[in-house]
């Protein structure tokens, strides 16, 4: 039979699965006018960057705390979002906000500090769990440049295999052989 509390952890099993990017965060004195408000002010930034042609997408989640770490715990997560911090800090109402690409992170940033009911506490991003320190680190690298050296590489790559097929081996034994006979002549 299933009951409310399943339903509630399949929901959330797929949200994690779903999202690269979760931010967990805690309300405390959350209306829910602020809370209407807050998350029209997202929805509002989520569909203008789609009308602009992005393929971004970010849903909010309300869970309850204990049943996010045990989802967690269970999961295939690294030790480190498993370890012990997870049991210190999910101490009251919570929420996620899944993002399946970075193209809101810094919205979001400036939307949680300008907010001072919301508290930010962790962002689990590719696995990796990032406290607001290293949130903003993220938040200030540039992946473009890691984007075109995977790019240029690819080239390189490509490059050299079609170069290496194109070429007959042929001339290059014949090559190699002439140059380990002149060398064996200079000894």
């Amino acid at each position: 039979m299933i009951n409310k509390k399943t339903i509630n952890k399949i929901k959330t099993e797929n949200f994690i699965k779903e999202f690269p990017i979760l931010l967990a965060l805690q309300h405390n004195s959350f209306t829910v006018r602020d809370w209407f408000e807050w998350k029209q002010k997202i929805q509002k930034s989520h569909s203008s960057n789609q009308s602009n042609g992005k393929i971004s997408e970010i849903e909010i989640l309300n869970i309850k705390n204990s049943l996010f770490k045990k989802i967690v715990e269970s999961s295939d997560a690294s030790q480190n979002i498993k370890s012990e911090y997870l049991n210190s800090v999910f101490q009251g109402p919570l929420f996620l906000i899944g993002c399946k690409n970075d193209d809101h992170l810094h919205f979001l940033w400036n939307s949680l500090k300008s907010n001072p009911k919301l508290i930010f506490i962790c962002c689990i991003s590719n696995n990796q769990l990032l406290n607001h320190l290293d949130f903003e680190v993220l938040l200030k690298t540039n992946f473009t440049v890691y984007q075109n050296l995977l790019t240029s590489l690819d080239k390189k790559t490509e490059f050299f295999n079609i170069l290496s097929s194109s070429l007959p081996n042929q001339p290059l034994d014949f090559i190699q052989q002439n140059f380990l006979t002149h060398l064996t002549l200079r000894k």
